[in-house]
Protein backbone atom coordinates (compact mmCIF):
# COMPACT_ATOMS: atom_id res chain seq x y z
CA UNK A 1 0.00 0.00 0.00
CA UNK A 2 1.50 3.46 -1.16
CA UNK A 3 1.57 6.63 1.39
CA UNK A 4 -1.08 8.00 -0.58
CA UNK A 5 -3.23 4.77 -0.85
CA UNK A 6 -2.99 4.86 3.16
CA UNK A 7 -3.85 8.05 3.99
CA UNK A 8 -6.68 8.00 1.31
CA UNK A 9 -8.11 4.82 3.06
CA UNK A 10 -7.77 6.44 6.72
CA UNK A 11 -9.75 9.08 5.72
CA UNK A 12 -12.24 7.29 3.44
CA UNK A 13 -13.15 5.50 6.79
CA UNK A 14 -13.59 8.88 8.20
CA UNK A 15 -10.25 8.40 10.89
CA UNK A 16 -8.76 11.27 12.45
CA UNK A 17 -4.86 10.37 13.00
CA UNK A 18 -5.30 9.48 16.56
CA UNK A 19 -8.23 7.13 15.85
CA UNK A 20 -6.06 5.82 13.08
CA UNK A 21 -3.75 5.08 15.59
CA UNK A 22 -5.91 2.47 17.54
CA UNK A 23 -7.26 0.83 14.31
CA UNK A 24 -3.60 0.39 13.62
CA UNK A 25 -2.49 -0.89 16.73
CA UNK A 26 0.39 -3.56 16.66
CA UNK A 27 -0.10 -6.33 19.14
CA UNK A 28 -3.14 -4.52 20.45
CA UNK A 29 -1.19 -1.75 21.51
CA UNK A 30 -1.67 1.83 19.87
CA UNK A 31 0.69 2.86 17.93
CA UNK A 32 1.90 6.14 17.49
CA UNK A 33 0.44 9.11 16.25
CA UNK A 34 3.81 10.03 14.63
CA UNK A 35 4.02 6.94 13.11
CA UNK A 36 0.55 7.50 11.54
CA UNK A 37 1.88 10.21 9.79
CA UNK A 38 5.07 8.72 8.82
CA UNK A 39 3.20 5.74 7.08
CA UNK A 40 1.01 8.93 5.35
CA UNK A 41 3.55 10.65 4.02
CA UNK A 42 5.95 8.03 2.89
CA UNK A 43 8.63 8.61 5.56
CA UNK A 44 8.05 4.98 6.48
CA UNK A 45 6.54 1.44 4.55
CA UNK A 46 2.82 0.73 5.22
CA UNK A 47 3.26 -2.19 8.36
CA UNK A 48 1.28 -5.02 7.93
CA UNK A 49 -1.24 -4.07 11.00
CA UNK A 50 -1.91 -0.95 9.86
CA UNK A 51 -3.40 -2.23 6.40
CA UNK A 52 -5.37 -5.16 8.38
CA UNK A 53 -6.70 -2.42 10.79
CA UNK A 54 -8.21 -0.41 7.84
CA UNK A 55 -9.31 -3.93 6.36
CA UNK A 56 -10.65 -4.69 9.42
CA UNK A 57 -12.92 -1.38 10.19
CA UNK A 58 -14.32 -1.20 6.47
CA UNK A 59 -15.17 -5.14 6.71
CA UNK A 60 -16.84 -4.31 10.05
CA UNK A 61 -18.50 -1.42 8.56
CA UNK A 62 -19.99 -3.07 5.80
CA UNK A 63 -21.72 -5.98 7.56
CA UNK A 64 -22.74 -3.11 10.22
CA UNK A 65 -24.64 -1.83 6.95
CA UNK A 66 -25.61 -5.17 5.47
CA UNK A 67 -27.19 -6.17 8.92
CA UNK A 68 -29.44 -2.80 8.81
CA UNK A 69 -30.43 -3.19 5.53
CA UNK A 70 -31.64 -6.44 5.86
CA UNK A 71 -33.34 -5.59 9.11
CA UNK A 72 -34.95 -2.73 8.08
CA UNK A 73 -36.22 -3.94 4.68
CA UNK A 74 -37.14 -7.36 6.32
CA UNK A 75 -39.83 -5.22 8.12
CA UNK A 76 -40.86 -3.51 5.39
CA UNK A 77 -40.30 -0.12 6.31
CA UNK A 78 -40.89 2.81 3.42
CA UNK A 79 -39.08 5.03 6.45
CA UNK A 80 -38.36 7.89 7.12
CA UNK A 81 -35.56 5.62 9.05
CA UNK A 82 -33.89 7.86 11.74
CA UNK A 83 -29.62 7.11 11.54
CA UNK A 84 -28.52 8.86 14.80
CA UNK A 85 -24.81 10.60 14.67
CA UNK A 86 -22.95 11.10 18.13
CA UNK A 87 -21.06 14.44 19.01
CA UNK A 88 -18.79 12.83 21.00
CA UNK A 89 -16.98 9.48 21.45
CA UNK A 90 -18.25 8.97 25.35
CA UNK A 91 -21.90 8.92 23.60
CA UNK A 92 -21.77 6.60 20.63
CA UNK A 93 -19.61 4.18 23.13
CA UNK A 94 -22.56 3.98 25.04
CA UNK A 95 -25.21 3.85 22.72
CA UNK A 96 -26.55 0.50 21.56
CA UNK A 97 -25.31 1.47 17.73
CA UNK A 98 -21.60 2.23 18.02
CA UNK A 99 -20.36 -1.25 17.10
CA UNK A 100 -16.82 -0.34 19.00
CA UNK A 101 -16.29 2.24 16.36
CA UNK A 102 -13.93 5.51 15.99
CA UNK A 103 -16.48 8.64 16.14
CA UNK A 104 -15.49 9.32 12.11
CA UNK A 105 -16.11 5.70 11.19
CA UNK A 106 -19.41 5.84 12.63
CA UNK A 107 -20.39 9.30 10.31
CA UNK A 108 -19.35 7.10 7.22
CA UNK A 109 -21.16 4.42 8.53
CA UNK A 110 -24.12 6.37 8.57
CA UNK A 111 -23.25 7.61 5.57
CA UNK A 112 -23.03 4.30 3.80
CA UNK A 113 -26.31 3.14 5.87
CA UNK A 114 -28.17 6.04 4.33
CA UNK A 115 -27.20 5.42 0.46
CA UNK A 116 -27.84 1.45 0.99
CA UNK A 117 -31.08 2.24 2.24
CA UNK A 118 -31.89 4.66 -0.16
CA UNK A 119 -31.16 2.34 -2.65
CA UNK A 120 -33.72 -0.30 -1.42
CA UNK A 121 -36.52 2.55 -1.89
CA UNK A 122 -36.45 3.28 2.07
CA UNK A 123 -36.49 7.34 3.40
CA UNK A 124 -33.55 8.12 5.97
CA UNK A 125 -33.42 10.89 8.46
CA UNK A 126 -29.69 11.72 9.82
CA UNK A 127 -30.27 13.04 12.81
CA UNK A 128 -28.00 14.01 16.10
CA UNK A 129 -28.76 11.36 18.78
CA UNK A 130 -29.60 13.59 21.43
CA UNK A 131 -32.71 15.03 19.23
CA UNK A 132 -34.37 11.55 19.29
CA UNK A 133 -33.23 10.65 23.62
Amino acid sequence: MTPAEFDTRRRALGLSIEEARFVCAHNGKPVDVRQVRRWANGESPVAQNAIDGLNALEWRMEAMVNQLVETVTKRTMAGPVPLRRYRDQDDLDRSPEGGDLPLGAHAIYVGWAADALAAEGVGVNIVWADAVD
